[in-house]
């Protein structure tokens, strides 16, 4: 068969279908929904708030969670290491030396525990903490927190028992000693850990406890509590809470 006798048929067969159903009519897409039934647009729900008493909850548990991935050994270990900063600045020989002493043995003892609060990055039992309707930054906030706040207040004790056995100074001057300090080497150390590693925290955090033994034109260079310093201790922790966004599950840097 040639083209021609082809496409004879094919004009045959298309005459045959359009006699026989009749010409075809694609409808416009207009007149397909027009046969639809009208859905009424209603207002999209938000989710509901939670109850006060569902967010206690959740703020519970989580703390709870957080407090579970901390070493067990933790709490005594900073309570001794405490302890051994107020016999040791017994020994001092002048209130300014009592003060000094007992400032850098704080800062070291609140820059471990801080760095601490980082180490857990890597640990399988996070998964579990991903299941939670928080944030990694909210959870590792609060874990800096959990940890920070036990220091503080202990650290706080010591300082009053310091002062309660007879160290020629006052409270105020203690704690002004290793406040400012200590906040300073911590946040820096969390940082750096969050940011490299714990070890390289604990590094960062040492290097700005030796400025508190540096001389200055006024003494050290990191003395006393100050409003920068607490500024920066400020930041550098909302820097660190802002980088555990995303948490590192490999293991690197754990």
């Amino acid at each position: 068969m040639n083209d021609e006798a082809q496409d004879a048929l094919r004009a045959a067969v298309r005459e045959a279908d359009e006699r026989l159903l009749g010409p075809v009519v694609v409808p416009s897409y207009d007149e397909l929904l027009g046969g639809l039934p009208e859905i009424a647009a209603g207002r999209a729900r938000s989710a509901p708030r939670p109850s006060f008493r569902a967010s206690l909850r959740l703020a519970a548990g989580l703390v709870v969670a957080q407090a579970r991935l901390m070493p067990r050994s933790l709490g005594p270990l900073t309570a001794a290491g405490l302890a051994a900063a107020v016999l040791l600045a017994r020994l001092a020989p002048t209130p300014g030396a009592v003060v000094q002493l007992f400032s850098a043995v704080v800062t070291i003892v609140l820059l471990l525990g801080a760095v601490t609060a980082c180490s857990h990055r890597s640990d399988p039992r996070l998964e579990l903490l991903s299941a939670m309707p928080v944030s990694p930054a909210t959870a590792f906030a609060t874990r800096l927190a959990l940890v920070l706040g036990i220091d503080l207040v202990l650290a706080l004790v010591a300082s009053g028992v310091l002062v309660a056995v007879g160290a020629a100074t006052g409270l105020v001057t203690v704690v002004t000693g290793w406040l400012g300090r200590a906040l300073l080497a911590s946040s820096a150390g969390v940082v750096v850990a969050i940011w490299r590693s714990p070890a390289f925290g604990t590094m960062a955090g040492a290097a700005v406890w030796l400025f508190g033994w540096l001389p200055g034109p006024g003494g050290a260079v990191l003395t006393g509590t100050s409003l920068w310093m607490l500024g920066c201790a400020a930041a550098l922790l909302a820097l660190a809470v802002w980088l555990a966004r995303r948490p590192r599950l490999s293991g690197v840097g754990a």
